[in-house]
């Protein structure tokens, strides 16, 4: 039976000018709905036949009998097409019949194996899910038994939370579970055809005495990636969060699957300080494919002498075999075709065709005639089935025909098939050369990933070149065409394709246009997508509508294999700023809730500073780098705040600044002006995402300032009311000077404080920059992989230094 694939090829390189002379667009649109629909019983998408005959106006006339040819290949498509439909009604059954043996769900969970903190955030993910039919599970029931009957109001309030949420991880917040516990869990669920299962689990809680340990590692990798493990350590006391102890902690491997696998030779001891982050590194292409490592750490408080342990496991798959052809579809009949096929092993540093172990066969089909290649003479032309270089001579084969190569490639358990169309015409289009991460062809590429790529013209042809043109097509539709005005082009697959129902495939067709030739130079680029996850809508839970009032913010997705996912909430204060980041153009947000593990969050929220609307946006990042965008935009009403006599100093640091744009929009000057002065020369915090955090709000409030013509913020002495100033043409100066009735002693003081704020803001400035070479250094680490939490960290780093310049 013909594929779909081949129907498309057939149909689009029979269509030839002297039909389109005969047949305009419409008709010939009108033409295929009206048949094709009569047997498939849909319209056939008139924008894709468009389409066809665009991208083949410029072949040339051809005979009448060539002509009656193409009306006969219409023809078989047809009938071919009634078969499949046919058959489709012989055996699929009309009404659906519940199965003879049906198997019940089986869900499957990871389960921690050392005693957790209560006071921390804890997480019990899926392992895995069987028999659910690729449909979500239903009727979810959560429900516990404590040992000793411990029973805590907050892990009943988490359970009922869930059940509402239909959440099948169990990602509990800190200070929920009971201490010195032993929980038994159970989660009761249903299939899409109402078939019931349950699954048990049990945990165990300590006092918070244990040294809680801090993990931050993938649970899959491939061989070509460097492996670093972050690693932390502290002590957690529901009446003492200060720690000032030291710890000893010890990483180990000590067990992999299969045995045969290389080791990883990982075992390292490290002192730290309480939450301090140390690393452990496994360098590229030391372990085994297709092998799961497991690696024990261990965390002891050398003040208290009290240790704890805790399993990490770490998934090694195929990276898998790869195959590329250096021609790019097509091929002018005038020349002659040297096909070459190189393949490699992405799990070996084996450069292209060296690995001995790879073995190749080759093979060529004529997708016009559905038949084994042949030439003009009708004879079969020579195929080398076990070599990568192949041979046409120029002139054998005839215009319009359309050949698919195919290649073969195995390696022990591992069988890979990799096809190349190469269509044969009359004019000549020149191969055209980019320069790209090779990674985007080795892995799937994440629907918000920044893409590089570089046109490699010529110098010689530099003058000549007119235009340079990426079209995104994807389910054989032009989505969006991109227009460089460089050589070097960036983009994301986000801003031209927001969803992705209808494959995971997309073409990137470059395309780069002389002066001095009418055929363009072409380059095609076949990308695999990574599904992002699938995502219900924001719950919000509030308990009034009123401005800085506590609100619930949580969501739920659906199981992947890209599973578990981290969630980030951002909030912005005007309804065009979330509209102007969905669209990738600016970034007026703050990140309340950097990426995490907990799908609940509790905040505070100002009103908005154009009497618009708030904008909560939560992002969802899953194991490979795609995001989910979910959003919402609320109102609120001005909260209730006294001016005058609120105390802010020992808000923490979002109520802080949610007060700062509430008091901003009521009008309250010298409140906000205080509070944004704290912030700007406060010490730099322990938290990253806190510095973060407080620049953004920097920024957002200088800009809102500016921007409603409110008064300047006093954080420099140049903004004083009591101050005189004036410029001297002479010596091109500035002279400042104070009020006569002003004290030394006042000036004295002022002075220090400007000295120490200085220095304040020049700590700033040091701690951003390192953290921004720091963030660079870990994105060059894994050239073939794309980070987006850490290229994320580098933007925020690199508008915290912007922020800094500006103040």
């Amino acid at each position: 039976m013909i594929s779909v694939k081949q129907l498309f090829i057939l149909i689009s390189f029979q269509i030839q000018k002297h039909l389109i002379h005969n047949l305009n667009q419409i008709n010939v649109c009108n033409y295929l709905n009206q048949n094709l629909s009569k047997v498939l019983g849909q319209i056939v998408n008139a924008f894709l036949i468009q389409m066809i005959i665009i991208n083949y106006q410029y072949l040339q006339e051809k005979t009448q009998k060539q002509m009656q040819v193409m009306n006969q290949y219409f023809q078989v498509i047809l009938y071919l097409m009634l078969i499949v439909k046919l058959h489709q009604t012989k055996f699929i059954f009309p009404t659906l019949q519940l199965p003879l043996n049906p198997l019940a769900p089986q869900i499957e969970y990871i389960v921690p194996l050392h005693k957790l903190n209560p006071y921390t955030e804890n997480s019990i993910y899926l392992k895995s899910i069987k028999n659910h039919g690729l449909r979500k599970l239903i009727n979810i029931n959560w429900t516990f038994q404590a040992e000793t009957s411990q029973i805590t109001e907050a892990l009943n309030d988490f359970i009922t939370q869930i059940n509402f949420l239909q959440e099948l991880n169990l990602l509990i917040p800190k200070l929920t579970l009971p201490s010195d516990e032993i929980l038994k869990f159970k989660i009761q669920y249903e299939n899409f055809i109402n078939i019931h299962s349950q699954s048990e689990f049990t945990i165990q809680t300590h006092s918070g005495c244990l040294p809680y340990i801090e993990i931050t590692a993938k649970p899959q990798y491939f061989v070509y990636e460097t492996i670093t493990i972050s690693l932390s350590a502290n002590t957690l006391y529901q009446s003492n969060q200060s720690d000032s102890s030291k710890y000893l902690i010890e990483i180990s491997e000590i067990d992999r699957y299969p045995k045969k696998s290389s080791s990883s030779q990982l075992n390292k001891s490290m002192q730290s300080n309480p939450f301090e982050k140390i690393q452990a590194s496994i360098l590229k292409y030391t372990l085994s494919p297709n092998t799961t490592y497991t690696f024990q750490v261990n965390a002891t408080n050398l003040n208290t002498n009290k240790a704890q342990q805790q399993n990490l496991s770490i998934q090694i798959p195929y990276a898998g075999l790869i195959c590329k052809f250096n021609n790019k579809e097509i091929q002018s009949i005038r020349k002659d075709l040297n096909l070459q096929i190189q393949c490699r092993d992405l799990d070996t540093i084996y450069d292209w065709n060296t690995d001995p172990d790879l073995y190749v066969q080759v093979a060529c089909k004529d997708l016009t005639l559905n038949s084994t290649c042949i030439n003009q003479l009708k004879q079969l032309i020579n195929v080398n089935v076990t070599d990568t270089f192949q041979f046409i001579k120029k002139n054998s084969i005839s215009s319009l025909t359309v050949q698919e190569w195919s290649v073969i490639v195995t390696k022990f358990d591992q069988i890979y098939k990799f096809t190349q169309i190469i269509v044969f015409l009359e004019d000549d289009f020149p191969v055209l050369d980019l320069d790209f991460n090779q990674g985007y062809l080795m892995r799937q590429v994440n629907n918000y990933e920044q893409l590089n790529f570089t046109f490699l013209i010529p110098f010689n042809e530099k003058s000549q070149l007119l235009d340079l043109s990426i079209a995104l097509i994807y389910n054989y539709q032009i989505i969006a065409i991109l227009q460089p005005k460089y050589f070097s082009h960036q983009f994301k697959l986000f801003n031209s394709l927001e969803e992705l129902k209808l494959g995971n495939n997309i073409n990137l067709k470059f395309t780069a246009q002389y002066t001095n030739n009418i055929m363009p130079s072409l380059n095609t680029i076949k990308l695999t997508i990574n599904q992002p996850p699938i995502c219900s809508k924001l719950t919000i839970t509030r308990s009034n509508d009123q401005a800085l009032s506590n609100m619930m913010v949580t969501t739920t997705c659906q199981y992947s294999d890209d599973s578990p996912y981290k969630y980030e909430l951002r909030v912005f204060l005007r309804e065009q700023d979330l509209t102007d980041f969905l669209k990738g153009s600016s970034d007026n947000s703050l990140i309340l809730y950097p990426y995490q593990s907990q799908i609940q969050f509790q905040i505070q929220i100002p009103t908005s500073v154009d009497s618009s609307t708030i904008g909560l946006l939560l992002q969802v990042l899953d194991q490979g780098g795609s995001i989910t965008p979910i959003y919402e935009q609320i109102t609120s009403t001005p909260a209730k705040i006294n001016c005058s006599q609120i105390q802010f100093t020992n808000l923490k640091l979002q109520s802080k600044i949610s007060l700062l744009f509430e008091a901003m929009n009521q009008k309250c000057n010298e409140l906000h002006n205080q509070i944004y002065l704290d912030l700007l020369y406060q010490q730099i915090l322990p938290d990253q995402n806190d510095n973060i955090l407080k620049f953004q709000a920097i920024k957002l409030y200088r800009q809102f300032l500016i921007q409603f013509g409110q008064t300047k913020p006093k954080n420099r002495l140049l903004f004083e009311s009591n101050q005189k100033g004036c410029y001297d043409k002479n010596s091109g100066r500035f002279f400042i000077t104070q009020n006569e009735d002003e004290s030394n002693s006042n000036s004295t003081t002022k002075i220090e404080e400007l000295q120490d704020n200085v220095k304040k803001l020049d700590s700033s400035f040091k701690y951003f920059r390192g953290m921004k070479k720091q963030s660079e250094e870990g994105l060059n680490q894994n050239n073939y992989v794309w980070n987006q939490e850490l290229f994320q960290q580098l933007q925020n780093f690199q508008g915290g230094l912007i922020n800094l310049l500006l103040c």
